[in-house]
């Protein structure tokens, strides 16, 4: 008997907690729907958008097409720009590697200036080295008696005797020919008349 009075009260209990909250609920939510709906709410567009935030609720709301082809569109997307930066990379990593082979050049040109400028000054040191030596030699052959000039410069080879005779004074020059054979002054008058 105890057990069929505990029966009944625990009907009782929940037949008062259907009738004085679930119905009443429910009741309160399918008038205020269809008052929502005549006063011009969307309460299915609402209803979908507030309920895919609710667990358990969000998996029995249908996706719309718009929403699928949108995250496709999106992954789509997503795959394009995977695609455009690795394209990007690759022509990083290519002009990359074109800055240093440049790099390398442009290494191995200043190394080839460098040693052209050594040459450059050895040139010079040899050609200042060489215009002291003429120098020396013009005035020497400045202080010989022009007879003993022209015998010496008749017996260089040409290119050595043209150097010297270059280097006289024509004051030196004149009497230096003067002295020599006729066709010996010719050729080196000829010589320097070329050369200037």
């Amino acid at each position: 008997m105890e057990l069929k009075e505990n029966e009944s009260k625990l009907a009782n209990k929940f037949q008062w907690f259907l009738f004085a909250g679930v119905i009443p609920l429910l009741f309160a939510v399918v008038v205020s729907a269809i008052v929502l709906t005549f006063a011009g709410y969307d309460i299915e567009g609402a209803a979908k958008k507030y309920g895919q935030f609710i667990p358990g609720v969000s998996s029995l709301i249908p996706a719309e097409e718009g929403e699928i082809n949108l995250e496709a569109k999106l992954r789509q997307d997503v795959k394009d720009l995977e695609a455009l930066n690795n394209e990007q990379l690759a022509i990083v990593e290519q002009l990359e590697k074109e800055a240093e082979e440049k790099e390398g050049k442009i290494i191995d040109l200043q190394t080839q200036i460098d040693r052209l400028n050594e040459e450059l000054k050895t040139i010079d040191q040899q050609q200042q080295d060489k215009e002291q030596t003429l120098g020396g030699l013009s005035e020497i052959y400045g202080s010989m008696s022009a007879k003993n000039a022209a015998a010496i410069l008749t017996e260089l080879e040409d290119q050595e005797a043209l150097t010297i005779l270059k280097t006289l004074s024509t004051d030196t020059l004149g009497p230096i020919l003067e002295k020599m054979e006729p066709a010996e002054a010719a050729r080196f008058t000829e010589l320097l008349a070329n050369e200037s």
